[in-house]
């Protein structure tokens, strides 16, 4: 692979423009890239000037290279990507048995994987090739296998790949970072820019980027044994590495903000028949108008149609040359290329946090437990999640960008920030949606302050729609003005769609049944209110409620109301309708309890088993270092230790991660006989559990025979029976004698039912000043809403009347909750009733059909209610004479022409007419 891209040219690279023919942007080194070793010595450096440690620089043309172009994911057999499928394709088969397996993990063959995906011969649209997918399948095997082994590695290459990118990272939005190379000033005196000398070494990093990010999330959301389990796997118990993993997400964040900013500003910039030519496909945000603004597309035109037609005018003809021309030029070449890996980038990314969040924790069994450290390390990742999300919203915007390119970015980063938060997806089973809340990064991101910014531009797209409404509706053609009215139309969509995106993450959030009912919700609960870690999802639900609902009440009130479209104001209500109903708060904290948040006093610290180290130490592990790397990575277990210890020790020259351990982490002997912080393998799977039969008739693995009997949950994700190491090291026949001579003693030893936790030997919760947000907080924000909300909807109505439904279910949800007493109800009655009067047309007063339908609507509906319908009985009883009314011919009406409002006003009277066909009620007096 390394030679051909070396010799023949393949792989990504960007182009410069020659004399004839166009030239590899950064000479004939760039087309062989940064090997591991190169890469390694820059990234100890700390050196991103790769161009300046090439060797040759010498120009390379296009005609001295071999085409790689793909057709339908295919380079024709002959390849490097059809190569690697093809190899793949028999690993797939080879390490389904699980003997092979563990094998060529032990003997560091994924490495050889991991060389063939970071390959400089991969080609730029390498995501659409067959060769990504067998890839991604081969290493999924391997790490269900031996994930302790595997997963170091993958994570020691995405920073080795982010790091080649890391100019790009911090470049400041504004000038695009590939001004030179694709706007058409582009000359040969560009090699002087450094991001011009780079960009092939770059471009062929934003493949090895998306790629290994693709990896991550496939791995951490998928099974490949058990393809129909639904929970995640949980990784982040057998192999801790959480401080990678926070700097590759903060990293990752980072990076993800500039691809975006950079694909905008670049699509922005590019010629408009450049826009209609660069097509993206086989990528996608779910989001039509975030796809819109990254120029991604599901239509099948392709920007290689160059069909003519014979008829067509001399005009028609010399303008497809001039196409045919601007495609063959660098410029094009370039934006064509940057176009889809900025893409990629960004929606690889999208995908391993949104991976990540969903793996965080887990729960396979009703006794499966958690430890404090591994919910302590599953928190920080996910308040480094939730920072990078927020500093996606939040990313300051230079003034010198236009308006349209501003907002369009906050629609793209609000899309994959709300689903890096709430996974929705389409269910096969059912073709219903299975919607999940991450409650964890969701807590974090309420806890950072992610709430205030999306109010911020929730106010922000408020103000757009207002300014440019009028605009937006303006079908004039005046050419003078046509710029403008178009910018003007495009920033109103852009705002109404942010709003749209907003209001319906928050009606998903608010949801009770969302947040009590998720997996997530159900790990990290905590009765005991008097501890740091104290979570109840009820309570979760009304701070969450408690910090929308002044937003969703500040755009009820407001005039932009007024300026939204029908469906957006169906949003409103049914969230006020939602928070006002106040389901799933029964258990969350009051206001007389006078509760203080807590905070521990101190962080939790991994503790090494003494014991542990000790088998290993006289088994001849003597590298102390290392030693205490294999432990604390491997989370105690001694098989994974051994294996993580000798792989690194076998294979001095290979570039197998060594991974010190942090600074602000430096492990703790445990004592003896502590049993404060179990292994993650004790403390994140059942003590006995059987495997499901199911699974055993569908594994393809081999037995387990030839296995240790302190192998915990290793290799090929099998559960089986898992012993604390004193019983283990009595060994197996003492064990079997326990258990049928002294079950009670066995089953004491067991570790069934018991949480890990050292509280015992912490220093007690420091209790701060911070009151919870409480039931009658919210109460009181409620009352709020409450008062004048019946002219506030019919001012609503004026504007808007197709919502009259749900202005109805409104009304009652917000008297129905409150317990107001029953001359509220009879004022709301009085108020609809005299409102509609109110429309009722003099001879000289010209109709207002529309307005009278819906406030007669509005008024049938409510008085379905029965305790609504009894409260206003006499309001209704007094104007019935004025209902019939409506019911006739008006001044100006045509014969054939039907009153709108007709049906309603009858849909009241009928409701009168029932209740008074009804006999009276009497008392009945038995007789002495």
């Amino acid at each position: 692979c390394q030679r051909r891209a070396e010799t023949k040219g393949v792989g990504a690279k960007l182009w410069l423009p020659g004399d004839k023919d166009l030239q590899v942007a950064g000479g004939r080194d760039a087309l062989r890239g940064m090997s591991d070793t190169q890469v390694e010595n820059a990234f100890d450096a700390d050196d991103t000037n790769f161009y300046g440690r090439a060797e040759d620089t010498s120009s390379v043309t296009e005609p001295e290279l071999e085409s790689d172009t793909l057709v339908k994911g295919r380079g024709g057999g002959q390849s490097s990507s059809d190569f690697i499928a093809m190899v793949c394709r028999f690993l797939g088969g080879f390490l389904s048995n699980h003997s092979m397996a563990t094998a060529f993990c032990e003997a560091a063959g994924a490495e050889i994987l991991l060389d063939m995906a970071t390959a400089a011969c991969n080609p730029y649209n390498f995501h659409e090739t067959l060769a990504q997918q067998e890839l991604i399948r081969v290493l999924q095997q391997l790490v269900e296998h031996k994930a302790h082994l595997i997963l170091p590695s993958l994570a020691r290459r995405t920073q080795l790949a982010y790091f080649q990118l890391r100019p790009l990272a911090e470049h400041e939005p504004g000038k695009t970072y590939f001004k030179d190379l694709t706007e058409q000033t582009t000359d040969t005196s560009s090699q002087n820019n450094l991001a011009v000398s780079n960009a092939t070494y770059t471009a062929k990093a934003m493949v090895q980027t998306q790629f290994l990010c693709h990896v991550f999330s496939q791995v951490f959301s998928m099974h490949v044994y058990h393809a129909g389990r639904t929970v995640p796997h949980h990784f982040f118990g057998q192999v801790n590495l959480t401080d990678i993993y926070t700097d590759l997400i903060d990293d990752l964040g980072q990076l993800y903000s500039s691809c975006v900013w950079e694909a905008i500003t670049m699509r922005n910039n590019m010629p408009e028949d450049w826009k209609k030519q660069i097509h993206i496909s086989g990528m996608s945000f779910d989001h039509s108008e975030a796809d819109n603004v990254m120029g991604l597309s599901t239509s099948s035109n392709s920007q290689f149609n160059n069909a003519e037609t014979t008829a067509a005018s001399q005009g028609q003809q010399d303008n497809e040359a001039k196409k045919i021309e601007a495609r063959n030029t660098a410029q094009f070449k370039n934006c064509q290329i940057l176009a889809s890996l900025f893409n990629q980038v960004s929606t690889g990314i999208l995908s391993f946090f949104q991976a990540i969040g969903k793996s965080l924790l887990w729960k396979h069994s009703s006794r499966t437990i958690l430890s404090d450290y591994q919910k302590q390390n599953a928190s920080k990742m996910a308040e480094h999640l939730a920072r990078a999300l927020i500093n996606h919203i939040a990313k300051r915007q230079p003034s010198a960008l236009s308006e349209v390119d501003r907002v369009a970015y906050d629609i793209v980063v609000l899309t994959s920030t709300l689903q890096t938060l709430v996974d929705e997806r389409k269910t096969t089973r059912t073709g219903g949606t299975h919607r999940e809340v991450f409650s964890l990064v969701l807590l974090a991101f309420y806890q950072q302050g992610g709430f205030d910014k999306l109010e911020t531009r929730l106010q922000q797209f408020g103000k757009l729609i207002e300014q440019h409404k009028e605009a937006s509706q303006d079908t004039s053609h005046d050419t003078s003005t046509s710029d403008q009215i178009t910018s003007s139309k495009r920033i109103h969509a852009l705002a109404l769609a942010g709003v749209d995106k907003i209001l319906e993450f928050y009606n998903k959030i608010s949801h009770s049944k969302n947040i009590i009912d998720a997996q997530q919700t159900s790990v990290m609960a905590v009765r005991d209110r008097t501890k740091s870690d104290f979570f109840s999802g009820s309570q979760f639900v009304v701070e969450l409620r408690n910090a929308i609902l002044p937003q969703i009440s500040e755009i009820w009130k407001s005039s932009v109301m007024e300026a939204l479209p029908a469906h957006s104001v169906k949003s409103i209500i049914d969230l006020l309708k939602l928070i006002l109903e106040g389901d799933g708060e029964s258990q969350a904290v009051k206001r007389s309890e006078n509760l203080k948040r807590r905070r521990a006093a101190e962080p939790r610290k991994f503790k090494i088993r003494p014991e542990s180290k000790d088998v290993l130490t006289a088994e001849g592990f003597e590298d102390e270092e290392l030693l205490s790397e294999a432990l604390y990575r491997c989370n105690n277990n001694v098989t994974a230790a051994k294996e993580y210890y000798v792989l690194r020790r076998d294979n001095p020259d290979s570039h197998i991660p060594i991974f010190p351990l942090p600074e602000a982490e430096q492990p703790v002997q445990e004592a003896p006989n502590d049993t404060a912080n179990q292994p993650a393998a004790s403390g994140s799977v059942p003590s006995v559990e059987m495997q499901d039969a199911d699974e055993a008739g569908s594994s393809t693995q081999d037995t387990d025979g030839d296995r240790s009997e302190a192998d915990l949950l290793l290799g090929n994700g099998n559960r089986r029976l898992v012993l604390p190491p004193d019983v283990l090291n009595s060994g197996l026949a003492e064990v079997l004698s326990n258990a049928l001579n002294g079950r009670e003693e066995l089953m004491r030893a067991l570790p069934v039912h018991r949480r890990p936790s050292d509280e015992t030997q912490r220093p007690a919760d420091v209790v701060t000043e911070e009151s919870f947000v409480t039931i009658d907080d919210l109460d009181d924000k409620r009352k709020d809403i409450r008062e004048g909300l019946i002219d506030r909807c019919l001012d609503v109505l004026n504007t808007h009347t197709d919502v009259t439904f749900e202005l109805a279910d409104l009304i009652t949800a917000a008297v129905t909750k409150s317990g107001q007493e029953q001359s509220s109800k009879v004022e709301i009655g009085e108020t609809l009733v005299n409102s509609l009067m109110s429309l009722r047309p003099d001879e000289d007063t010209p109709l207002e059909g529309k307005k009278i339908a819906s406030y007669a609507h509005l008024l049938a509906l409510v008085i379905q209610d029965r305790e609504f319908f009894n409260a206003c009985l006499d309001t209704l009883t007094d104007s019935f004479e004025q209902f019939g009314g409506f019911i006739k011919m008006f001044q100006g009406q045509k014969p054939d022409e039907t009153s709108p409002w007709v049906s309603n006003v009858l849909l009241i009277i009928e409701r009168v007419l029932a209740e008074d066909e009804k006999p009276q009620q009497i008392q009945w007096t038995p007789p002495p």
